[in-house]
């Protein structure tokens, strides 16, 4: 069973360094691939 989901993230500043981390930091825990993107850049998978 695949899931997905979007979370847009509304800040003309982007995503800060420490709340990054969290995200990362909590996408560890679970079996999951989480992709960042921008409307400028190519998306990556980060954990």
């Amino acid at each position: 069973m695949t899931e997905s989901r979007t979370l847009l993230i509304q800040n003309r500043l982007g995503l800060h360094a420490r709340a990054a981390v969290k995200l990362v930091e909590l996408a560890q825990g679970f079996d999951a691939k989480v992709i960042l993107s921008n409307d400028e850049a190519k998306p990556k998978p980060i954990a």
